[in-house]
């Protein structure tokens, strides 16, 4: 028996206030669990998907704010990944950039983690262009 969760809008945005308030809550003092610059690392695919996905609508003169298929996971499905391909290839990528963030926060410090986190979103934004443009 499949079984299947529905979120919809409310649940989802849910979801993400709750990540994102934890990640806030336990960066800050009198916590502080770990660095603010490692929050970001914990949420590279959707910040990297949000600025590439703004970065193409403008640059096509359309809205930012109007919906189309140009998020990770509908340029996954236009190439004819399974739904469950998608979520490891999503979950594979997240987990690695976290991995990444961590080991140059560790050696490198936070300056230079923050300089790395930035520097690559390049190839994530040209890489998503091109599966982008295969499909097109």
């Amino acid at each position: 028996m499949k079984k299947k969760i529905f979120l919809g809008n409310a649940g989802s945005s849910f979801l993400g206030f709750l990540f994102g308030w934890l990640l806030i809550y336990y960066s800050q003092e009198p916590i502080k669990f770990f660095h603010p610059v490692l929050c970001l690392w914990c949420v590279t695919v959707q910040v990297y998907d949000l600025l590439s996905v703004i970065l193409k609508r403008i640059h096509n003169n359309k809205n930012p704010f109007k919906p189309d298929k140009n998020h990770l996971h509908n340029i996954l499905q236009l190439n004819n990944f399974d739904n469950k391909v998608i979520l490891i290839v999503i979950l594979v990528i997240g987990v690695s950039m976290s991995f990444i963030g961590y080991t140059v926060y560790y050696y490198f410090g936070s300056v230079f983690s923050l300089i790395i986190y930035l520097l690559l979103f390049i190839p994530y934004f040209i890489i998503t262009v091109y599966f982008n443009n295969i499909t097109s």
